[in-house]
């Protein structure tokens, strides 16, 4: 069976960074460490396969709980989609017995709908009542090693009926500032279906206020090698430095016209993207560690184009006039699987992500 990428990131303990100081108890350390935002951005634009998800996580309290424990409430969503959750939990932090760890108990609420944006909140209107948090699925114990936790569900896993999978396993190490988790679905002949397979899932903290998942999207998509669909024609194209994490180097493969594509806000607030042309040459440029795709900024000429996005439909449409591109394109689409692009002369060129064919 083809395996299926999880989108469900972080099932069980499902935490996040947060700023606040270490504590004596490793009970409330813990908290401190989940509580906050973080996402998967910076993982998403170098690796095209690995989805942008944001994680949000707070307190909440529980008048009829456990004076021992502490109780969280997190959600998780596609960047992408920060309105509509796709996977929401309460957790019961509370000492293992061995006194040497920190349960995480996660509990699945009936009416997810109550509690979307929870965390959004003043803390005097998260009150909940220990009967909503739902049924418990599954314990991770996190034991302290170093700077970080690390720790793991049961060995035979939790039960699930998400994405094929009837079973799930996952492993966590948690630091202040990051998290990666390495969650994975099995079906009911224990072939694993969704989920991480040579890599973590990575996720690290984040300022919401200063995220623009829409861009981050724009640079995701446009990254990876695309083919011409009927033609020669393709690019290469990979995410550089030090220009920003949002910038991409593309490189066509039938002809040798290298581009920066740096995609940005302008003074509006609309999303665009920036074309320049590149001096040298540039052909296994990709192949780089991502931590070596520097481009120095004498090798960026004028700009060639200037290209306005709207997001419609999970689809970036961009509408060009001869005034801002100098390229001879006048329309775009871009989506997670191609890039359509249409000329002057009303010719269309759609190229298909190898990626996601």
């Amino acid at each position: 069976m083809k395996r299926h990428r999880a989108i469900a990131l972080g099932w069980v303990l499902a935490g996040m960074a947060g700023t606040a100081a270490a504590v004596d108890r490793p009970v409330d350390e813990v908290a401190a460490f989940l509580i906050g935002a973080m996402d998967s951005s910076v993982q998403a634009m170098f690796d095209r396969g690995a989805p942008d998800v944001r994680i949000v996580t707070c307190n909440v309290e529980v008048p009829d709980g456990d004076s021992s424990a502490r109780y969280l409430y997190q959600e998780q969503a596609l960047s992408l989609r920060l309105g509509r959750p796709y996977r929401q939990r309460f957790l019961k932090l509370f000492p293992i017995e061995d006194g040497n760890g920190v349960a995480s108990l996660a509990f699945r609420p009936e009416n997810t709908e109550q509690w979307v944006g929870l965390c959004d909140r003043p803390r005097e209107q998260r009150n909940v009542q220990f009967e909503e948090f739902g049924d418990a699925i599954c314990q991770l114990n996190l034991y302290r090693d170093g700077e970080i936790y690390r720790g793991a569900t049961p060995e035979s896993g939790c039960p699930t009926n998400y994405g094929g999978a009837v079973r799930i396993t996952n492993t966590v190490e948690l630091s202040e500032a990051t998290m990666e988790t390495w969650d994975r679905g099995f079906d009911e002949n224990g072939m694993q279906v969704w989920g991480a397979e040579d890599r973590s899932d990575q996720f690290r903290d984040i300022n919401p206020t200063r995220q623009d998942p829409e861009a981050n999207a724009v640079v995701q998509w446009l990254s990876g090698e695309f083919r011409q669909v009927d033609g020669e024609g393709g690019y290469r194209n990979c995410t550089v430095l030090p220009a920003g994490l949002r910038t991409i180097l593309s490189v066509p493969t039938d002809r040798d016209d290298p581009r920066l594509l740096q995609i940005l806000r302008n003074r509006s607030g609309q999303l665009e993207i920036l074309v320049y042309s590149l001096t040298g040459d540039w052909e296994n440029f990709c192949d780089r560690d991502p931590s070596r795709r520097l481009i120095p900024t004498e090798r960026m000429e004028a700009v060639r184009c200037r290209v306005p996005l709207r997001f419609e439909e999970n689809t970036f449409v961009g509408s060009i006039s001869s005034e801002t591109c100098l390229d001879g394109q006048r329309d775009m689409r871009l989506s997670r699987e191609s890039l359509e692009i249409r000329d002057v002369m009303e010719i269309d060129r759609v190229y298909r992500s190898v990626e996601t064919n």
